[in-house]
């Protein structure tokens, strides 16, 4: 897997050796619903087209989004060659900073009940993490939490004073 951040450069790396053939066929793939040419017959295709380059056989996406994110394979064949130079497969992995989350607290709690505050973040890769604090209560008790995923809640209760 290969981690790059939004909007960043990304390179998919393919590396080969040939015996005989200076010009091999390299092409690039994105697998999906169906499978779609990045780079087939010297040239780049569809949406890369414009915002990608290649070097060797390496490809270097420019700009990506959530678009670009998926696997990606690289076939390399050369006719004068007796040996098959094969494939590679790279998953590309958008890293999509923290949003501003949607958030539900409540207004006011009884003193020692539980509280339950959620948060939401859909576009975060990976998943935000959220941290509660309160000025009120410093000796908050973690009853349940489920952070790390796209919605994160936490349970707390608060020992001496509203929060």
């Amino acid at each position: 897997m290969a981690d790059f951040r939004f909007e960043s450069n990304a390179e998919l790396s393919c590396k080969f050796n040939t015996e005989r053939d200076q010009n091999p066929r390299i092409e690039w793939k994105k697998k999906g619903h169906d499978v779609s040419f990045v780079y087939y017959n010297g040239h780049f295709r569809g949406p890369f087209e414009g915002r990608a380059s290649i070097q060797g056989a390496t490809v270097t996406l420019r700009r990506v989004t959530q678009k670009d994110a998926g696997e990606y394979r690289c076939e390399i064949s050369a006719q004068l060659d007796t040996v098959t130079l094969g494939e590679a497969n790279i998953t590309l992995r958008v890293l999509v900073p923290p949003h501003t989350p949607l958030c539900e607290i409540p207004s006011s709690a009884v003193t020692g009940s539980a509280v339950q505050l959620r948060c939401r973040d859909r576009q975060s890769i990976p998943p935000a993490v959220y941290t509660w604090n309160s000025r009120r209560c410093p000796r908050m008790t973690r009853v349940s939490t489920n952070a790390g995923r796209p919605t994160a809640s936490v349970r707390l209760r608060c020992a001496k004073e509203t929060i």
